[in-house]
């Protein structure tokens, strides 16, 4: 191999092979593209694996969907009949204790909106990083 493509980039031994006439130059066209092979084998060596990175946020996002429909509901229902449930059974109407109510409704509002901001914000970044 000529020492004189080893110092080229990946980029300009892509642009030098596609130059080359591989039916007039086959042992030209060869070397270039064992240095294409080897330089991307290079750079793939030196990136760090992640695999489950893509499948473990994409659960959590689905989770946090479900979780969002859940408490979506909930917050409808509270709405609708000014009554919230809570734990052990009891619950709180506007009526009763109006501060108390809008406090839950607001808790409420956040846990249905919070999954769908990260929702949003792992979509974008998705295409922000694919822009690059």
């Amino acid at each position: 191999m000529s020492n004189d493509l080893a110092n080229y980039s990946l980029e300009e031994l892509a642009e030098i092979q596609v130059g080359i006439d591989r039916d007039k130059h086959p042992t030209r066209y060869d070397e270039v593209s064992s240095l294409i092979d080897k330089q991307i084998s290079q750079q793939l060596a030196n990136e760090p694996v992640r695999r489950n990175e893509g499948f473990i946020s994409n659960k959590l996002v689905a989770l946090s969907c479900v979780a969002s429909v859940i408490l979506g509901i909930r917050l409808y229902t509270a709405i609708q009949t000014g009554v919230l449930a809570t734990r052990r059974g009891r619950s709180v109407t506007v009526t009763e204790d109006p501060t108390i109510f809008w406090f839950g409704v607001t808790v409420l509002i956040f846990g249905v909106s919070a999954p769908l901001i990260l929702l949003v914000q792992k979509r974008f970044s998705k295409k922000n990083k694919s822009a690059e």
